[in-house]
């Protein structure tokens, strides 16, 4: 029997975003792993730490 065409789009679009993440979770562990060859792991943490603060109570303009 066939497949609905929402159901394979659906899937299909589900699997992208799967890859997507496990991509981008691959990406930032390699930056890491880069960071801390060079850095302390609470050198890496502070610095982290900082930025999030700074982004919350300072948040960055987007380009209209």
């Amino acid at each position: 029997m066939g497949q609905r065409p929402q159901d394979v789009l659906r899937r299909r679009v589900t699997a992208a975003l799967t890859r997507e993440e496990q991509e981008r979770a691959r990406h930032l562990e390699d930056r890491l792993e880069s960071l801390l060859a060079h850095h302390t792991p609470d050198e890496v943490l502070a610095c982290v730490a900082g930025l999030l603060y700074g982004r919350q109570h300072h948040p960055t303009r987007t380009a209209p």
